[in-house]
């Protein structure tokens, strides 16, 4: 993509429609944040990245989960799936981030978007959840990947369409990406018609043979942070030496790093931004969790030294560290519930922040309780 001004007249050159979409993206972006006297003149890009894509777990229908929807957002979100309006916005938002490519991630979804001659009675009609209310256990409703007979026993239509309706909802689905450049990709972990509808075709397991590609994180190294804090930590009374980080050191690292996310948010202005609003709510959110978890790692460490020697003062020192670990938590608290509602996570259990902070309270109860007792000295 390369634009060049000239007077009042602005020309886009791009290397393809993709391109000069890009073009015409960056030329409205800029005169937004700028204004009109915003500067064009040679401004030119090229994609680092040439697929620039997301991943994406789609929750078609009960009969046809994701790897495993047995938490409250796939359930919430199967209708949302069959809302054309839900897919313009989406890939409009792409388009502006400039993805160019995007992956739905589904066991089997092709009943509920082909019609296969070959296996006529595979192809669902409807879009159905599941009445069953998931309580966070792993597998509650089956293997994933698979449907269970207990929730095609509890299912709910949603929204009433044929076979044929569905076929035309994702063919202009996929139109809408094609046209803003984005390539859809559909990758399958285990192709697995038990986990269609009762009475299909009688075949019990079918695997396909791909596996997708996994991608990891690349190490980064960790910001580091003198601190006049105890060294090393526990093992030092007992003539240790530690190998690696620390947890002191861990949680030198959780403060800087949220005093580095409050100073750097108190510096921006999203008010005129929805999502740069919403993306610095979350890093002022993070930095009180990260403070949280630093006061909890100290508290922790002045505790077992406490037990360990005896020394009243270390007590102290844990009281005062749970005591501000509890005050974080009670911040993050706050913040969060303000923006997020509470909610089963498939795999993962409950995310509830009262109850996060009923845990930090017993924490506390904890550290106190221990001055109580006298400890025993090795």
């Amino acid at each position: 993509m390369q634009q060049q001004a000239a007077s009042r007249q602005i020309t886009i050159l791009g290397g393809d429609e993709a391109g000069l979409m890009y073009g015409l993206l960056e030329l409205a972006e800029r005169k937004r944040l700028h204004g009109a006297g915003a500067t064009l003149d040679g401004v030119s890009g090229k994609p680092f990245i040439a697929r620039r894509g997301i991943k994406f777990n789609i929750p078609l229908d009960a009969r046809t989960p994701s790897y495993d929807d047995s938490g409250d957002a796939a359930q919430r979100n199967i209708g949302e799936m069959w809302r054309m309006e839900f897919w313009i916005e989406f890939f409009d938002q792409m388009a502006r981030d400039r993805y160019n490519m995007i992956s739905f991630w589904n066991p089997h979804p092709f009943p509920s978007m082909v019609r296969s001659e070959s296996f006529p009675d595979v192809a669902l009609d409807d879009v159905c959840v599941t009445t069953l209310v998931p309580n966070g256990r792993e597998n509650e409703w089956g293997e994933p990947q698979l449907v269970s007979s207990n929730v095609l026993a509890n299912l709910k239509i949603v929204k009433r369409l044929s076979i044929e309706e569905k076929i035309a909802f994702w063919q202009a689905v996929l139109q809408q990406a094609a046209d803003r450049g984005i390539d859809v990709y559909f990758i399958t972990w285990n192709i697995c018609p038990n986990s269609v509808a009762q009475g299909c075709s009688p075949i019990t397991a079918l695997t396909t043979t791909s596996s997708p590609p996994t991608s990891r994180p690349a190490n980064t190294a960790s910001p580091t942070r003198s601190t006049t804090r105890r060294p090393p930590a526990i093992c030092a009374t007992r003539k240790e030496t530690p190998k690696g980080t620390t947890p002191l050191e861990v949680a030198a690292q959780l403060d800087a790093l949220a005093e580095s996310s409050i100073a750097g948010t108190s510096r921006l202005n999203g008010s005129n931004n929805p999502d740069l609003s919403a993306t610095l709510d979350d890093l002022r959110g993070m930095a009180w969790l990260g403070r949280y978890y630093a006061g909890k790692i100290r508290a922790a460490v002045a505790l077992t030294l406490f037990r360990e020697n005896g020394d009243k003062s270390h007590h102290d020192e844990a009281v005062r560290e749970i005591r501000d670990a509890y005050e974080a938590c009670t911040q993050y608290a706050d913040h969060a519930q303000a923006r997020y509602h509470s909610q089963m996570l498939a795999r993962t259990g409950l995310l509830d922040w009262s109850a996060m902070l009923n845990d930090a309270r017993k924490d506390m109860a904890i550290v106190r309780q221990a001055g109580v007792k006298t400890p025993s000295k090795k």
